[in-house]
């Protein structure tokens, strides 16, 4: 009779063991997209880091020249009207906009600092005309400067506002709704079956035993998902232009890769503990 009951609590056992580990895996998961994977601040923070922003910034100054050479204007004022900085919020207002990661960017700060961005840039075009005594047709002036602003705003539109970032943000809002419900449930699962195990499991060192293989496998789990983000990175050739937004999805691709690494060695680490804690009290009880 006692080896029957010490049978079905192992079967017991295993089974709520396999519900933890799931749970453990399911809510690591949802934990990483919380903090990096579907983090409005952290991708915000990886589209506007300088490596993004100085080639963004050079592509603008750029094609402003080429335009100054196309309408026979001196492009020597480009460099101190297109500033890195007014490219810079030009950017974070596009991609906090979209994300809703800060009070300070609604959806249309985008359009507004554009618009301030064009206004500014005819100002200083109006002011070079005055100090380099360039000649226009003044019954022309006003609409060539119009269209030559026109033209670099959208251009800077085409390079800050793209399909990528606009997929980006319909993931993350996905992946975080996503990563809420599960979490809410696998949470409670998980919870629910170490209590039940912990009333109905046996001896304690053994119920500690099995949760500790669950936590083991949610490890093995997290480092094989590293592991494939990383081959995957390493074999994979990104095909996205722009350059530097392929660079940034790359550095948002090492975040994720980190922040799992390190969610999986807080796991070993809760593993460790425990099999410390089993080692400890099946040696008292031996005692």
């Amino acid at each position: 009779m006692s080896r029957v009951v010490t049978d079905s609590k192992m079967k017991m056992r295993d089974r709520l063991s396999f519900l933890i580990f799931i749970a453990v895996v399911i809510v690591t998961l949802c934990v990483n997209c919380f903090v990096v994977i579907a983090n409005p601040n952290v991708i915000v923070n990886t589209f506007c880091d300088s490596e993004v922003v100085e080639p963004l910034h050079t592509d603008v100054v750029t094609y402003a020249k080429d335009m100054c050479k196309k309408n026979n204007l001196p492009d020597s004022f480009i460099e101190n009207s297109i500033t890195y900085d007014s490219v810079y919020i030009i950017q974070k207002s596009c991609i906090s906009g979209k994300l809703g990661a800060s009070s300070d960017f609604n959806e249309n700060a985008f359009e507004t600092y554009l618009d301030e961005f064009r206004t500014h840039l005819a100002e200083d075009v109006y002011k070079m005309i005055d100090e380099k005594n360039v000649q226009i047709d003044p019954s022309v002036s006003d609409s060539a400067v119009d269209n030559f602003c026109l033209d670099i705003a959208k251009y800077v539109d085409t390079r800050v506002n793209l399909s990528y970032i606009n997929s980006v943000v319909k993931g993350v809002k996905v992946v975080r709704v996503l990563s809420t419900v599960l979490s809410i449930i696998f949470g409670i699962s998980g919870v629910s079956a170490v209590v039940y195990m912990s009333f109905k499991g046996g001896k304690t060192y053994r119920i500690l035993r099995h949760i500790s293989y669950s936590v083991l496998g949610g490890t093995i789990v997290g480092f094989i998902n590293a592991l494939i983000l990383i081959v995957l990175k390493t074999t994979k050739d990104l095909v996205i232009y722009p350059l530097y937004i392929a660079q940034a999805f790359m550095n948002y691709v090492d975040l994720s890769i980190e922040c799992i690494m390190i969610s999986s060695l807080c796991l070993l680490t809760v593993f460790f503990l425990l099999i410390s804690a089993v080692w400890k009290i099946k040696r008292d009880e031996c005692d």
